[in-house]
């Protein structure tokens, strides 16, 4: 995983709230609970389903993305094919606030 790669996820969740999500690598070699260099931030930059938001942050690791690439539930995609899918996937926004909550937008 490197800073500004791109993440294409199908998402398995109940009632498929976040649908096929496009990530953009954040940044990697957060210490994760353990101890260990593996975090990596991912900023959404948009998906299919009705709880994707634009700007959302995640936390994951490094294993745990490789875990998903290897199962084919989510690929690395080049700069020209994310942007297609953040044209297709960017309806709604997520910004914080002064207060440090979350506001939605769109």
């Amino acid at each position: 995983m490197k800073k500004g790669q791109y993440l294409l996820v199908e998402t398995k969740t109940k009632n498929d709230i976040f649908g096929t999500v496009l990530y953009c690598v954040d940044e990697v070699g957060l210490e994760t609970k353990d101890g260990v260099n593996d975090g990596v931030r991912l900023v959404m930059m948009g998906g299919s389903g009705s709880a994707a938001r634009t700007g959302m942050t995640i936390l994951d690791t490094v294993r745990e993305l490789e875990r998903l690439i290897r199962e084919k539930t989510a690929q690395l995609i080049d700069a020209s094919k994310a942007k297609a899918y953040e044209a297709k996937y960017s309806h709604k926004e997520v910004t914080k606030s002064t207060s440090g909550g979350i506001i939605e937008l769109g």
